[in-house]
């Protein structure tokens, strides 16, 4: 098993407002929803991601928000 590197870390708390930004980065995004639902795509996908659950977004590929944060 190759080790892990860790690029970015960080918390990222919303105040009920705006939406994630469409973008492509080089690198994965593990997302940890700890209350409402993420609305999110990434490529052809859509999800709905619950409290208490993760999504892994992958390197390059496009990503963004699908509703406002709530």
């Amino acid at each position: 098993m190759e080790p892990v590197e860790f690029i970015h870390a960080g918390r990222f708390v919303s105040r009920g407002r705006g939406r994630h930004g469409i973008r492509i980065i080089d690198s994965y995004e593990l997302i940890f929803v700890q209350s409402g639902t993420l609305e999110m795509f990434e490529a052809e996908r859509n999800y709905a991601v619950p409290a208490g659950s993760f999504l892994l977004l992958h390197p390059g590929l496009r990503h963004g928000g699908l509703s406002a944060y709530g």
